[in-house]
């Protein structure tokens, strides 16, 4: 017996050291867990930066490093990037890469846990990174992957789209753009050009061709239980409405694919450009016809059914400034942004809020849970204010003082890093106006801060099915759609989960 120990001690250690004999000449090392930072400058501590980071290096290969004299919002960029990097999910070698909007899939993602909502915005923050294949694998698991083929047309999916890209809203020729103006990989962006414009032409089924506007539901804008939502039959989805987020997306990517084409330069490119251009004209010129309200002087939704004249509800919503995103709206609306110091309007201490405060929606049931998005602070959505901001101060004229360009850089400069870093990596994703509010959270799904959605909601049914099925709702404003009641809302009685 000891000799037979002895053998199998001898053969053990045999196949162990077979294990790391150098490969035979000729064959290939394996790939650099991290991409060469190459030569630069050196002029910060980026240990000190890295500081109870988990995993450094990853950040030394992968990230801009900055030195900032606002010690919270310089916290607030490394913080960001730690969520970004636990949002990073490896889906197996048919997908590879995606970035998650939770830290695990919930019911209503695509294959391998992938969410279209905030795609985008995955896209312009995570386009910086030094190792190219996390945001290239992402980028095809939308436009040729799993998160391109087919899903089911039912309620708690989206039942006017047939496909997981077209679940949300979602600008990804605009984002692609954006990402190879900062790697310079434009071969990566050209050669995508076809899937591009499939994406574009998707959404052609939810175009009025009378208003010449694209139609969209509150919910799959991303924004459930919003002012709008509230003046419509059912306030979990929100009414159908002409909005300037999805026909703001559409500009944005119009512009894109046409840049890619002339970039290609194939034969038929520069005339095919030329119709995303008109296109793009058309949205900008009939979203200013329908959704701009010259009195409030801000783009406002405008309820598809049951109103014949068109007529835009009464509140301005956080979404408004989405055009300025794309550099969609002209220089002479933007006397808008007044409306972000406003205290009556957006301002608040934690991040603007997502309607105005004067609105008498403003907060409403806003206490029954998460995902309610008539007032609490939004950080998803306080992400494209921010840049709709930085567009307008660098690329638009001067405003007159109506607004108060100064002001405005500093209190929206300061105000996200608060609510981006409330309570660590699975911190709330919502505030209130004046103080932080976090979402309850059941366990096992806890969720970073480069995300927009808990699977909390009214009740334990809505949770459990990822969805709420939330009824009767009417109007309190200017605008009552035909058939709605007065103000209320019901939400199905379950035991508790």
């Amino acid at each position: 017996m000891r000799s037979l120990r002895r053998l199998c001690t001898v053969l053990l250690a045999t196949v162990a050291l077979s294990g790391t004999v150098t490969p035979a000449h000729g064959t290939p090392a394996p790939p650099p867990v991290y991409p060469g930072v190459g030569a630069g400058t050196h002029l910060l501590d980026h240990a000190a930066k890295l500081a109870g980071l988990v995993d450094p290096g990853w950040y030394e290969a992968n990230i801009p490093f900055v030195d900032l004299p606002d010690k919270t919002i310089e916290d607030t960029y490394y913080y960001r990037w730690r969520t970004y990097k636990e949002a990073l999910k490896y889906t197996g070698p048919k997908d590879g890469w995606i970035v998650s909007e939770f830290l695990g899939p919930v019911g209503y993602s695509a294959p391998g846990g992938g969410i279209d909502a905030a795609a985008g915005h995955h896209l312009y923050e995570g386009r910086w990174l030094r190792d190219h294949r996390y945001l290239d694998d992402y980028v095809d698991y939308w436009l040729r992957g799993s998160g391109a083929g087919a899903k089911p047309a039912t309620d708690g999916l989206n039942a006017n789209t047939t496909d997981w890209a077209h679940e949300y809203s979602f600008w990804a020729a605009d984002a692609v753009l954006a990402r190879a103006s900062v790697d310079g990989r434009w071969g990566f962006a050209v050669d995508r050009l076809p899937d591009l414009q499939r994406q574009w032409a998707v959404w052609s089924p939810q175009f009025d061709a009378r208003l010449g506007l694209y139609w969209q539901v509150p919910v799959w804008d991303a924004m459930e239980y919003t002012a709008s939502s509230y003046q419509s039959p059912d306030p979990y989805h929100g009414g159908a409405g002409f909005r300037p987020t999805l026909n703001a997306y559409q500009y944005g990517d119009a512009l894109a694919i046409a840049s890619l084409l002339r970039r290609r330069g194939a034969p038929g490119d520069r005339q095919l450009a030329d119709r995303y251009d008109r296109d793009a004209r058309s949205l900008q010129a009939n979203q200013d016809r329908v959704l701009w309200d010259r009195g409030d002087r801000f783009y406002k939704h405008v309820m598809r059914d049951g109103n014949p004249a068109h007529a835009k509800i009464a509140d301005r919503e956080e979404m408004g400034f989405v055009p300025w995103y794309f550099h969609m709206a002209p220089a002479g609306a933007s006397a808008a942004w007044a409306q972000l110091t406003d205290p009556a309007g957006f301002a608040a201490p934690f991040g603007p809020t997502t309607v105005e405060r004067r609105s008498p929606w403003f907060l409403h049931d806003a206490q029954l849970g998460c995902c309610r998005w008539s007032g609490p602070s939004w950080p998803y959505a306080t992400s494209q204010t921010l840049t709709a901001l930085a567009n307008l101060l660098t690329d638009y004229p001067p405003r007159s003082p109506t607004f108060p360009r100064r002001t405005t850089t500093a209190c929206c400069a300061a105000t996200p890093s608060p609510s981006a870093r409330t309570a660590g990596p699975t911190s709330p994703k919502r505030t209130t106006p004046t103080k932080t509010a976090g979402c309850t959270t059941p366990p096992g799904t806890a969720r970073t801060t480069t995300t927009r959605r808990s699977t909390t909601s009214c009740c334990p049914a809505c949770s459990a099915s990822g969805r709420s099925r939330a009824t009767t709702c009417g109007s309190r404003r200017s605008f009552r759609p035909l058939g709605t009641t007065s103000p209320s809302r019901t939400c199905p009685t379950t035991a508790a989960t």
